[in-house]
């Protein structure tokens, strides 16, 4: 695949996930949330996700608090 298609996927993928997490909050009335980072690929895509979604929401990225985690 050409890396426009392997583009597109991903920031679907990333559209997928935001969406889901977005209808989550919006239904409990969340404007804030705490997330874990360990500095693994896991977490740093779990904020991405995050940062991706408050954007959707219009929320404020101040307020997506972070707790670092040491393996």
């Amino acid at each position: 695949d050409s890396k426009e298609d392997r583009d597109a996927r991903l920031e679907e993928i990333l559209e997928i996930q935001a969406r889901g997490l977005k209808q989550r909050m919006a239904h409990i009335g969340a404007q804030n949330a705490v997330i874990g980072i360990s500095g693994g690929l896991d977490s740093t895509l779990a904020l991405i996700v995050m940062a991706k979604t408050f954007d959707m929401l219009g929320l404020e990225r101040s307020n997506i608090k972070s707790k670092y985690s040491v393996l």
